[in-house]
């Protein structure tokens, strides 16, 4: 079960890494365009 989980989380984490740089760098362009205060309220 244990060895199961492990080798479905090495799987999933690289897409999950690559999703969230990706969402985190076309969040920050877009919000710096429409709002330049939104980094300092976050």
């Amino acid at each position: 079960m244990a060895i199961g989980k492990w080798r479905k989380c090495e799987d999933t984490y690289p897409y999950i890494l690559i999703g969230g740089f990706i969402g985190n760098f076309i969040g920050e362009e877009y919000l710096l365009e429409d709002n330049p205060l939104h980094r300092i309220d976050r």
